[in-house]
């Protein structure tokens, strides 16, 4: 399973993403190429894993300009499974 998230500039991002917090996000192919990227959550996947992709995807895009709370996607997927902890 995987979310596709539109982006601007994608190849730079994921790259960001690799060298800075050792997170490989795919990218998009043919004619979304360097347009989306591709968020893996198949197989063994916890919540922990995905709190951790979510922070520092946060500081990825403060760091890319993007205007960021920090800690608020952290904290909307926190309450998502305090509420719903088998989805």
């Amino acid at each position: 399973t995987l979310t596709a998230v539109k982006l601007e500039n994608a190849d730079a991002f994921r790259k960001l993403m690799r060298e800075e917090f050792h997170i490989a996000l795919g990218g998009g192919l043919g004619k979304v190429k360097n347009k989306i990227l591709r968020l893996g959550h198949m197989g063994y996947t916890d919540a922990a894993d995905m709190l951790k992709m979510f922070a520092a995807m946060e500081l990825a895009l403060k760091k890319s300009g993007y205007e960021v709370e920090l800690g608020a996607g952290v904290a909307g997927a926190q309450k998502q499974w305090l509420e719903n902890p088998n989805c």
